[in-house]
């Protein structure tokens, strides 16, 4: 997964750009392929603003949150993201694959055993 980082704030620390990199991996390991990720990181007086945008194929996931922490927005995010992801795939699953067909069946299955 390609990682890109805009910071529209000189606050933006690179320990918090590290700290939202190590969440991201949670949401990896998901069996999703997940192509692109664009994380917008905005400071504004007490109000930490984090967006995240997640861009595989055929899907388009973005989860934004503020708050007075910028931890704490990073978390509430990757949560969101977290929740928009797991029920993506049980919708995918649900359709019995009728988009993907056996190779796309066969492709999650194998991601599902490892």
């Amino acid at each position: 997964m390609e990682i890109h980082f805009i910071k529209r704030s000189d606050d933006v620390t690179a320990a918090m750009k590290e700290y939202i990199e190590d969440k991201l991996t949670k949401v990896e390991k998901l069996p999703i392929n997940i192509i692109d990720a664009r994380i917008i990181m905005d400071i504004h007086k007490y109000r930490h603003f984090v967006e995240v945008t997640l861009v595989g194929k055929h899907l388009t996931i973005n989860a934004k949150d503020e708050d007075n922490d910028m931890y704490a927005a990073v978390d509430k995010v990757i949560d969101k993201l977290d929740h928009q992801l797991k029920k993506f795939k049980e919708i995918k699953q649900g359709h019995k694959f009728r988009d993907g067909g056996i190779k796309e069946k066969e492709a999650v299955q194998e991601a599902e055993e490892e």
